[in-house]
């Protein structure tokens, strides 16, 4: 063992003006601009060492030697933006320690740690290097992480992590793909009129963004769309939860997604919990726009306007006949509904299961939109029965309707085929029971199921 002397720096700028050590060297660094600022550690002297200059990790001497480097002394894969300049203290421009401490990370990845702070960007953030086609991101399982969100902070010097946009952008964090498995969680980001988009996602697959809120860009807050060829470049297996997009900006969009339908590079299989999309009281708005995209649920989601012309989700096949296709909805709440076609254009079908209707919401019109409300109506259900029956017996058809404790009876008099669809919102399961039974009988009374029957009369 090589016994080394430790020294001690103030400052990143002490610790470039140390020079080549001649000898075993250990440097604590108190604060990457002052004692405590939170950009401290220890750094040892590499001797063989030529790699660039990264200001955080890798550090060069003033004397600029041909080899040898100061190295921080790392103990985790969290790369914290203090230890490369970033201040958090809205003031300073943090644009470039950001996008060192995210450049800096290996290929396999790690986590950039925000610090409770306000951190001023004047360009957008880059995660990743793709371009959305042939050339791959080189760097995966790149993680932002911050202190919180802010839900209901209403005061900003108490907010914990806030991106602030203080210069006009395309987006605040564009993730380039093909890239896997990016985080960005406990984020609020302000882009103050300033960014057009607040993220983009580009052919992302096992995305997760947890406790982010995205405010006031200018045209798209969270913008998701499948990369160009060769196929692959699609969007897949990302989860969202907590995520809040909210836009007072005229003719913006909250979520918009989309694919590439001429190389078949659509965004599918994500899931969305506790979400909610607000136009607040914005014009001509779009909660969320679908287009090249199936297999999607989002579950317990707000999608909320405040304003008649705006909308709370258009699926639009317009470019992209048979999409948006399966996509499901569970105990969501959603302002309306609006569906684009045209001649040769058409949605497939797509489900709402326990729609709201307690907070103005519209019911869904179109035929391809089906499912039932939170107090059993059903729209655009067509129930076949189990048995069947020779021609020209069929009579009388009826559909009923009954609540969770309520049961379905027959009509009095002759027989009747009847088909009830049973569903538990609670637990998300479903059965059906059928048969023939004579006018008058009780035929299903079961508890905590919404019942769905169509009933037939065979005879007199």
């Amino acid at each position: 063992m090589n016994p080394s002397l430790l020294y001690y720096a103030t400052s990143m700028a002490d610790l470039k003006a140390f020079g080549v050590p001649t000898q075993n060297i250990v440097v604590s660094l108190a604060g990457y601009y002052t004692v405590n600022d939170g950009g401290g550690g220890l750094f040892y002297w590499d001797s063989g060492a030529t790699e660039a200059d990264n200001k955080g990790t890798v550090i060069i001497p003033d004397t600029l030697p041909g080899t040898g480097r100061w190295r921080r002394t790392l103990t985790d894969r969290d790369y914290n933006v203090k230890w490369f300049g970033a201040k958090g203290d809205g003031a300073n421009d943090d644009t470039a320690a950001i996008q060192l401490a995210i450049d800096s990370l290996p290929a396999r990845g790690g986590t950039v740690y925000f610090p409770g702070g306000i951190y001023s960007i004047t360009s957008t953030i880059n995660v990743g290097n793709g371009d959305g086609g042939t050339n791959f991101s080189t760097t995966n399982g790149i993680k932002l992480v911050g202190e919180g969100a802010s839900f209901g902070v209403d005061n900003p010097d108490l907010r914990p992590t806030v991106f602030v946009c203080n210069a006009s952008m395309p987006a605040a964090i564009d993730v380039r793909g093909r890239i896997s498995d990016v985080h960005i969680e406990n984020i609020h980001i302000r882009c103050l009129f300033n960014a057009v988009v607040g993220i983009k996602l580009t052919a992302v697959s096992g995305t997760q963004m947890r406790n982010v809120k995205i405010v006031h860009y200018t045209d798209i807050g969270l913008f998701i769309m499948g990369g160009d060829a060769p196929v692959g470049n699609y969007n897949i297996f990302n989860e969202f939860d907590n995520v809040n997009v909210a836009s007072i900006q005229d003719n913006s969009i909250c979520l918009y997604m989309d694919g590439n339908y001429a190389v078949q590079n659509d965004t599918w299989i994500t899931s969305w919990r506790n979400c909610r999309f607000d136009t607040v009281e914005s014009k001509n708005s779009v909660c969320a726009w679908f287009k090249f995209v199936d297999s999607n649920s989002f579950y317990r989601c707000h999608f909320a306007c405040y304003d008649s012309s705006s909308n709370g989700i258009i699926f639009d096949a317009t470019s992209n006949d048979n999409f948006p296709s399966g996509m499901a909805f569970y105990d969501c709440s959603i302002y309306n509904t609006v569906v684009y076609e045209d001649a040769t254009h058409k949605i497939r079908k797509n489900y709402f299961y326990g729609n709201g209707t307690y907070d103005n919401e519209a019911l869904p019109t179109h035929p391809k939109l089906i499912g039932f409300t939170d107090d059993g109506r059903n729209f655009h259900m067509a129930l076949q029965p189990l048995a069947t029956t020779a021609a020209g017996e069929v009579g009388n058809v009826q559909w009923v309707n009954k609540g969770l404790s309520e049961s379905v009876a027959l009509p009095v008099g002759g027989s009747w085929e009847y088909d009830i669809l049973l569903v538990n919102i609670a637990t998300g399961t479903f059965n059906r029971v059928g048969g023939i039974a004579a006018g008058g009988t009780v035929v299903n009374n079961t508890a905590n199921v919404y019942k769905f029957a169509k009933i037939t009369k065979l005879e007199e």
